[in-house]
């Protein structure tokens, strides 16, 4: 496990110091805009390009070169702290992150973002109305602005069993809350008891591999539409 976790971090550093972090909109073309935590910053595949969205990236470039995608996922982030800039948290949860919250991403005039918290705040003890009403708030205030943006549902985890249930609710509430704008991250990738599947699991219960995120990144590419769908 340790040397699971070794092999992750030098991936991150390795990436980072790609220069492939988030950078500005192009002058043209159609730019997405990922927001989320560690599954969207590519943590489980053995490598972090073989993440969903860096995958998704990859995809925007060949569809068309002034097609951009910005990734501002943080491992451990919670929905609170992707809530905009001047937001007033409830005593006990955690203040908003200026430079990888809603209002950085909105600085980068997007054509879309993609939110992605899998499970994270179910982890933390949030309930499923303070988790819904955050995922809700980001959504509306992006689209008020002309801002496509699809959630993500929860993903499985090696939780106990009140904790899968939360999961679960979570997930089926993300569909019928976001409609066609919900992404399935868990269907065929979980066990019978809510856990991922041995041959998804990244080796930690919590995150899953590069088999799992190619999975993620097609049903992706299946929803979000560009310009040339």
């Amino acid at each position: 496990m340790k040397a699971k976790g070794i092999s992750l971090f030098v991936g991150l550093i390795t990436w980072l110091s790609m220069g492939c972090g988030p950078v500005g909109p192009p002058k043209n073309g159609f730019h997405v805009v990922v927001l989320g935590s560690s599954t969207a910053a590519g943590v489980g595949p053995a490598h972090p390009h073989q993440g969903w969205a860096f995958q998704f990236e990859h995809y925007l470039k060949q569809q068309d070169e002034r097609f951009h995608l910005s990734n501002l996922a943080q491992p451990g982030y919670l929905s609170y702290q992707l809530m905009p800039t001047g937001y007033i948290p409830p005593v006990g949860r955690p203040w908003p992150d200026p430079q990888h919250n809603l209002t950085r991403a909105l600085q980068l005039k997007p054509n879309a973002i993609i939110l992605n918290l899998p499970s994270n705040d179910t982890d933390a003890g949030f309930s499923l109305d303070e988790q819904l009403h955050n995922l809700r708030s980001l959504a509306d205030q992006a689209s008020k602005r002309g801002i496509k943006v699809w959630v993500t549902t929860t993903q499985p985890r090696a939780f106990n069993p009140e904790k899968v249930a939360l999961q679960e609710q979570l997930r089926d509430s993300i569909f019928v809350n976001f409609g066609d704008y919900a992404i399935d991250f868990w269907s065929g990738l979980d066990d019978c008891a809510g856990w991922p599947l041995e041959e998804y699991d990244s080796g930690d219960g919590t995150h899953l591999n590069a088999d799992a995120h190619r999975i993620m990144f097609d049903r992706v590419r299946e929803k979000v539409s560009t310009p040339v769908h």
